[in-house]
């Protein structure tokens, strides 16, 4: 974690950076002049001693040979410990006072006193000197046939003399010193203002305000733009209270609404969604979206696409909200699509299912002649075969059991008609007779798969379960496993010999599961998709040929999910086969 820096810290020490960038440029720039008045102090003594030299050769009219008259005059020089060397402009040394040989000495034009003063007014060096082993501040000057160079040994007088007064920098010091006491007062005063601030933004952002409590500002214009920005939060705080109360409600209305509806930012992200909007777009659309910004690219969506990016790209605002509709069918279903477009390029769709089937008078109306009629077969098959046992006295044992045989197949079918047609009475009109329990839903298709497992294997159906192991649903077990059950058998049944069924979770949200069944036969014409969930309903070709069964099992599954909270659909799949699409509440 970034280490935190209070404001009173910071402005501390941006100020004394500041003051000490300040200070020691002085101190540099000072002790610089210092060094260089020293220096030059010693070179103009030097430069006396050469010119001395030189115009007493001048004078003279001295060779390389009147050495001891050289001696004679370098004695008279006030300094001791002056060496003074006479170089042709060759490099040979002529004369040197501390070496009395000159002619084992080196050639001196690559020293580099001797190359400056040939180039400049002057030469000066600082260096180890091999002629007497000792480090020398040299001076030399060139006189056009030869050079006249003057040093002095450099040891601790000349290093001292050298060096600048220390004075002025220890006045610079102290008075650094006197201004960071005043920064640390001015930065404290200022500090505890702008703290009492950070205070109240801290508890402002962690909603741990609370308006009783006083904050201490200083009688300045600092403590009054304090006071001002608390005022103004206390009311932004209100209306936002406000506000969220409205916006709760809002999206409880939208959340239980009848209607799908969903919301989308500029860009086309989803900011809200109910579960009836996704239900609705994965009946409209041929594959499952888990994106709802994907609707945008599919063909069903084309003209409100359009739509919605021509009122983006309007540069004038209109009096009125943009508004957008029209009507889709697919798989069977009428849906009406709205949007609107707001000011801020942000906008909502609507869709609504507006199928205009009655069902529940349909029902109602067919209720009595579709039991009658499933009821009759089984009846009129056992008292046909009754009736033959009974007036045919002689037959034999063998054609008694088989019509025995058959009327009790047909016993059974009734049983299962009725106990089918109670299983749905009973989720309608008495649904908390139920026994409610939390399941994993995993577990209990794989119940289902167990129970129907004969029939998959001697049809050689494979079964591709994509569950998680996590899924739990509040609900009824028995209803549950008849859900999954009926699903599997209706496969066996309408869809034949190596099958392929697909179980899925393709998408889940704040409240609902989504789930996708779906096989690989040969699906159901358009005509018939929007009746399969029908009591009875058969029809009379493709995968809905009659096979037996008692003509409720899809009722039973839409039952069931309605029954936990959710909605089932069913389409074709854009390849080939049948998929069921249905929601199941979490437990919430």
């Amino acid at each position: 974690m970034k280490k935190y820096i209070n404001y009173k810290s910071k402005l501390f020490i941006y100020f004394f950076i500041l003051f000490a960038i300040f200070t020691a440029s002085i101190l540099s720039f000072q002790y610089q002049r210092e060094k260089e008045f020293k220096i030059e102090q010693l070179e103009s003594s030097l430069d006396i001693y050469v010119q001395t030299v030189n115009k007493f050769i001048k004078v003279n009219s001295l060779a390389s040979s009147d050495s001891k008259k050289f001696k004679n005059l370098i004695l008279q020089l006030p300094s001791d410990a002056l060496r003074i060397t006479l170089i042709r402009k060759d490099g040979k040394v002529l004369f040197d006072n501390d070496v009395e040989n000159t002619h084992s000495m080196e050639n001196h034009l690559s020293r580099p006193e001797i190359i400056r003063a040939l180039h400049k007014s002057y030469g000066t060096a600082t260096r180890y000197s091999k002629s007497v082993s000792k480090d020398y501040y040299y001076y030399a000057k060139y006189f056009g046939d030869y050079y006249v160079r003057a040093s002095l040994p450099y040891d601790i007088e000349v290093q001292n003399l050298l060096k600048a007064d220390n004075l002025f920098i220890y006045f610079l010091v102290l008075a650094f010193i006197l201004i960071v006491f005043s920064l640390l007062y001015i930065s404290d005063k200022l500090g505890k203002s702008i703290s009492s601030l950070k205070d109240f933004a801290i508890h402002a952002d962690n909603e741990t305000y609370d308006e009783t409590k006083a904050f201490n500002f200083p009688n300045n214009e600092l403590g009054i733009i304090s006071k001002r920005i608390i005022n103004i939060y206390e009311r932004l705080r209100a209306t936002k209270e406000e506000l969220d109360q409205e916006r709760e409600k809002l999206f409880m209305h939208f959340h239980h609404s009848e209607h799908g509806i969903a919301i989308f930012s500029p860009i086309k992200e989803k900011i809200f969604a109910n579960s009836k909007f996704v239900q609705h777009i994965n009946t409209i659309l041929e594959t499952p979206v888990m994106e709802l910004s994907k609707i945008f690219e599919a063909k069903e969506f084309t003209e409100l696409t359009r739509f919605i990016e021509a009122q983006q790209n309007e540069k004038v605002l209109p009096v009125e909200l943009p508004r957008f509709i029209s009507t889709i069918y697919k798989n069977s279903k009428y849906f009406t699509i709205k949007s609107i477009v707001f000011q801020d390029n942000s906008f909502e769709i609507s869709i609504i299912d507006v199928t205009n089937i009655e069902k529940t008078r349909i029902l109602k109306q067919e209720m009595t002649s579709n039991i009658a009629h499933e009821l009759r077969t089984p009846v009129t098959s056992v008292r046909g075969f009754l009736e033959t046992i009974i007036e045919n006295k002689d037959i034999n044992n063998e054609n008694k059991n088989m019509f025995i045989d058959k009327s009790y197949k047909q016993i059974l079918r009734l049983s299962d008609l009725l106990s089918d047609i109670s299983l749905i009475t009973k989720t309608e009109e008495a649904a908390d007779k139920f026994n409610i329990e939390e399941i994993n839903i995993k577990s209990c298709i794989k119940e289902s798969l167990n129970d129907l497992n004969l029939l998959i294997k001697g049809k050689d159906i494979e079964v591709n379960v994509k569950i998680s192991d996590n899924i739990i649903v509040k609900g009824n077990k028995i209803l549950l496993s008849l859900l999954y059950r009926n699903l599997i058998d209706n496969t066996i049944h309408h869809v034949g010999r190596n099958a392929h069924i697909t179980i899925d979770n393709y998408l889940e949200d704040e409240n609902y599961y989504y789930f996708s069944y779906s096989d690989d036969g040969e699906g159901v014409p358009e005509e018939h998709l929007n009746r399969l969930f029908e009591r009875f309903y058969r029809a009379d070709s493709g995968r809905t040929r009659k096979v037996g069964g008692t003509g409720l099992g899809l009722a039973i599954v839409k039952n069931s999910v309605l029954f936990h909270g959710g909605e089932i659909t069913v389409k074709n799949k854009k390849d080939k086969g049948l998929e069921f699409l249905f929601t199941l509440k979490k437990n919430n």
